[in-house]
């Protein structure tokens, strides 16, 4: 799988999960907009349709089980895993509010990735309520983890 699957697969994970809670906030919206600005995960991928296309198509069980199956089989490198994870944990986070659904689409791509639960608290420690604890309270967000660019190979296949 080319760069661009990988890359375009990574935007499709984070514009579900801004959806499965049944309601994109501008938050999210916000949030993946500035990702995209400041990261190279997104370069040349068009991230207005993919908004675009969340805020119509929804999530559903069926759509989400037919990209956590890509997922699962798409053969990530471990950094590419936890870029993946970073980025869905910044839009998740942008509003604040941790709905029950996002925690649920959350751990499933966790899960898809293969990434196991002590690798998940070892990188995200403070974050790690939001696949292992409460979900009725609000938590940081993610973006200042995002202030340094990544490695140029953590965009390569």
């Amino acid at each position: 799988m080319d760069t661009t699957e990988l890359r375009t697969l990574l935007l499709r994970s984070v514009a579900l999960a801004m959806a499965c809670d049944g309601e994109v906030h501008e938050a999210e919206v916000a949030e993946l907009r500035g990702l995209a600005g400041a990261l190279p995960y997104f370069d040349g991928l068009d991230v207005e349709a993919a908004i675009a296309r969340v805020r119509t198509e929804g999530t559903g069980e069926a759509i989400e089980a037919e990209h956590l199956a890509v997922l699962a089989r798409t053969p990530f490198k471990e950094r590419q895993r936890f870029a993946a994870l970073e980025a869905l944990l910044a839009v998740v986070a942008a509003d604040g509010v941790l709905h029950p659904a996002e925690r649920s689409f959350v751990r499933r791509v966790k899960g898809a990735l293969a990434v196991g639960d002590e690798a998940f608290i070892t990188r995200f420690p403070e974050h790690s309520t939001l696949v292992f604890g409460r979900t009725d309270e609000a938590f940081t967000p993610l973006s200042p983890f995002f202030s340094r660019p990544p490695p140029a190979e953590d965009v390569l296949p």
